[in-house]
C-alpha cells in the first residue's frame, strides 16, 4: 500500500464516527435524501440478486444518462443472468434514474468513500465487474473491489489539467489506483495523455460518450398542447442547462426582441425553478413554472421549466436553441449532441471548454453558433428566429453523428469482455 493510499483511508477512518452528523447537515440542506441514509453507510441493503452482478456508478444528472445507455446496450449485449446495480451521487440523478428505472436494474444511493462503509458495500453486493464513469475515483471502494477480485473499467474518464496535477501530486496512489483498471477509456486527448503517466496498460482514446446518445425521448402528447396553448402563432426561443448569469444574459436578450417569441427556460438544476420565477418577474415578464401547473395560459410569456426529463420536450419546441453553461468561464459548457440530433442548430458562448472539440467541429458545420459577446448572441438568436435557418438536412452533418456513435459501441464491447 502506498503512503498516499494509507494516509487517505486514515483520515476517512478518523471520519466515520461523524458520518451521521454529515449526512444530518446534509440533508437539512436538501443535498441528501433521508430516505437514503442507510444506503449511504451500506448499512440494511436489500437483499443481492442470486447471479452475476455489474455495478455502474456515476456522479450526476450527466453521468447518470450515459450510464443508463450504457445499461441499456450491455444488457442487450448480455441478456441472461445479470443484474445491474447502478449508484450516483445527487438527489436530481437519483430522481432522473428511477423516472427511467430500467429492467434487472437496482437503483441505490452511492455509499461514502470510508474503509468500513466500502468494504460492508463490496461484501454484500459481490459485484463481479465495477463501471466507474467519467471521473469518479474513490480509493478507499477502488481497493476493496480490487482486493476482493471485482474486475474494473473506467469509461468516459474527463479530467482537467488542475485535476491530473493533483494527481500527480500523490504519483504512487495515482499509479496504484489507475494501475489496477482492468480498463480505461478515455473522452479527450488532456485525460488520456494525463493518465498515461499513471497507467500506461488498457488505455484507450475515443469521443464523448454523450455524443452517442440517441435523440430524447418526447411525450407527443403534451408536446402538442404545449404548442396550441402556449406557443400559438408566435416563435420559441428555448435556453437549456442554464446557470446563474445565463438567465441574466438571456432575459436582457429578450427584453429587446421584436416581435417577442415565447422564452422557454430550462434550468441546468430545476431546484432554482423558483429563483428563475422571480427573476423573471423583476424583468416584467408574465411568467409560469412548469413544476407547479402544467396548464399554461396563452398569455404567458416565459415559461420556467422546472422539471426533470423533459429536455427532449423544450428543444423540439424551439426555434433558436440557447445552450447555457459557456457565456462565461469557469463551468465548461453542456453536451451540444441533443439538440443537433434533434435537427436543430445550437447557440453556445465561447467558453465551452468541456466540448470544445465538438463545438468547434460542429461549429464548422453550421450546427452551433458560438457567441462571444452579448451583441453577437443577440445576433445570432435574431438569425435563429427570424431568417428561417435551415442547416440539420447537412450531410456532412448527419455523417458526423453518425461517426459519434463509435464511443458507445468500444465502450460496451470492453465491458461485455469483461464479464465474459
Amino acid at each position: 500500500m502506498t503512503f498516499g493510499l494509507f494516509l487517505y483511508q486514515s483520515v476517512t477512518r478518523l471520519i466515520e464516527p461523524f458520518i451521521d452528523l454529515l449526512l444530518g447537515i446534509r440533508t437539512f440542506r436538501k443535498k441528501e435524501d433521508h430516505r437514503r441514509r442507510d444506503e449511504r453507510k451500506a448499512k440494511n441493503l436489500i437483499s443481492r440478486p442470486n447471479e452475476d452482478l455489474l455495478w455502474i456508478h456515476s456522479a450526476s444528472v450527466g453521468e447518470s444518462i450515459v450510464a443508463l445507455e450504457v445499461i441499456k446496450q450491455v444488457k442487450a449485449a448480455v441478456p441472461n443472468n445479470l443484474t445491474i446495480l447502478h449508484t450516483s451521487q445527487t438527489v436530481t440523478s437519483a430522481k432522473i434514474i428511477e423516472e427511467l428505472k430500467l429492467p434487472d436494474t437496482v437503483y441505490q444511493a452511492a455509499p461514502l468513500d470510508s474503509p468500513t462503509i466500502a468494504k460492508r458495500f463490496i461484501n454484500h453486493w459481490e459485484p463481479k465487474l465495477m463501471v466507474l464513469v467519467e471521473g469518479e475515483i474513490w480509493p478507499n471502494l477502488l481497493f476493496q473491489a480490487r482486493k476482493s477480485g471485482t474486475r474494473s473499467i473506467l469509461i468516459n474518464a474527463r479530467m482537467t489539467k488542475k485535476n491530473l496535477r493533483g494527481w500527480n501530486s500523490w504519483r504512487g496512489m495515482a499509479n496504484k489506483l489507475f494501475g489496477d483498471f482492468d480498463e480505461i477509456i478515455c473522452a479527450d486527448d488532456v485525460t488520456f495523455e494525463g493518465l498515461k503517466h499513471f497507467s500506461d496498460k488498457n488505455i484507450h482514446r475515443t469521443d464523448n460518450l454523450k455524443s452517442s446518445l440517441p435523440p430524447l425521448d418526447v411525450d407527443i402528447d403534451r408536446l402538442d398542447v404545449l404548442k396550441r396553448t402556449f406557443i400559438g402563432t408566435r416563435k420559441c426561443l428555448v435556453a437549456t442547462s442554464t446557470h446563474p448569469g445565463d438567465e441574466e444574459l438571456i432575459l436582457e436578450i429578450y427584453s429587446s426582441l421584436v416581435p417577442r417569441p415565447a422564452l422557454i427556460i430550462a434550468p441546468r438544476h430545476p431546484e432554482r425553478g423558483t429563483q428563475i420565477a422571480k427573476l423573471v418577474q423583476g424583468f416584467g415578464f408574465e411568467t409560469h413554472r412548469y413544476s407547479v401547473d402544467k396548464n399554461i395560459s396563452p398569455s404567458t410569456e416565459v415559461l420556467v421549466a422546472d422539471t426533470l426529463g423533459d429536455l427532449g420536450l423544450w428543444y423540439r419546441l424551439g426555434d433558436a436553441i440557447f445552450l447555457g453553461g459557456a457565456s462565461c468561464p469557469g463551468i465548461g459548457g453542456h453536451n451540444p449532441f441533443e439538440p443537433v440530433r434533434l435537427n436543430k442548430t445550437v447557440i453556445t458562448g465561447s467558453h465551452g471548454f468541456n466540448f470544445e472539440k465538438d463545438f468547434k467541429q460542429l461549429s464548422a458545420l453550421g450546427a452551433v453558433t458560438i457567441a462571444d459577446d452579448k451583441e453577437s448572441l443577440l445576433q445570432a438568436i435574431n438569425a435563429h428566429l427570424y431568417d428561417e435557418i435551415d442547416r440539420h438536412n447537412d450531410q456532412a452533418v448527419t455523417e458526423y453523428l453518425e461517426q459519434s456513435k463509435k464511443p458507445l459501441q468500444l465502450t460496451v464491447n470492453k465491458i461485455t469482455q469483461l464479464l465474459s
